[in-house]
């Protein structure tokens, strides 16, 4: 089964929360995928009090319903 890992980066200023970038990957596995977000988050840094990003691994099962 394949995995879809989704990452958002948002900006929350002004009370809002919009979206200013997107990106997904695939992998072969659930932990590949948990893998490549943990690693995203430790080391990726964003300028900007304001921005938040977030990710998650999505199973290709959850687009076939």
């Amino acid at each position: 089964m394949k995995w879809l890992l989704l990452i958002l980066i948002f900006d929350v200023s002004n009370g809002g929360m919009r979206v200013i970038h997107q990106e997904s990957r695939v992998f072969r596995s659930e932990s590949a995928c948990n893998s490549a977000g943990q690693a995203l988050e430790r080391t990726v840094r964003y300028p900007g009090e304001n921005v938040r990003s977030m990710s998650i691994c999505i199973p290709e099962s959850a687009f076939e319903e």
